[in-house]
């Protein structure tokens, strides 16, 4: 009997579930996916390659922070299609502090040129960075870290071939 009537709950949970959150879209008929991202900027593809680049491209864009261990360099709520540059965000060779936090990086291509292309985040080079609270999927790689150190990666939801490679 009761295993009877938890079977009817979960069927009844499913069915709410399904009738509320339509896995095809909503009534406007965008796609759950597209409302999502919907409360990011969008951005084209980040390449950082050294110091001195990162500091003219934080002044240029806009972003907070010095790049200094107490105020970080913060790069956040960017919706970035990797498209044809084959990554999302690439930072290589710098030491500077930096965070990548609460984006949706999609769509980085696998191409053989490179080894961190097709990363929502690469990461080659790099010391002092935080990516936290990201999303990233359609990508070969999530999050990938080559020859760096001192680096944290927490709490991001990655759907890629190969979620953190290090």
């Amino acid at each position: 009997q009761l295993k009877r009537a938890i079977a009817a709950l979960i069927g009844l949970l499913v069915m709410f579930v399904g009738l509320s959150f339509p896995l095809g879209g909503n009534a406007e008929g965008t796609s759950l996916l597209e409302d999502a991202r919907a409360g990011y900027t969008s951005h084209p593809v980040i390449s950082i390659d050294s110091n001195a680049d990162f500091s003219s491209t934080a002044s240029a864009e806009g972003w907070p922070g010095s790049g200094i261990m107490g105020d970080p360099y913060i790069i956040r709520g960017y919706d970035i299609d990797g498209g044809d540059g084959g990554r999302c965000i690439y930072i290589g060779n710098t030491t500077v502090y930096f965070v990548i936090e609460g984006c949706s990086l999609h769509d980085a291509s696998y191409q053989y040129e490179h080894f961190e292309v097709g990363a929502g985040v690469a990461l080659y080079n790099v010391r002092n960075s935080l990516v936290l609270l990201n999303n990233v999927s359609s990508c070969a790689s999530g999050i990938y870290l080559h020859g760096s150190d001192y680096n944290e990666v927490t709490e991001n939801n990655i759907s890629a071939v190969e979620g953190i490679c290090l």
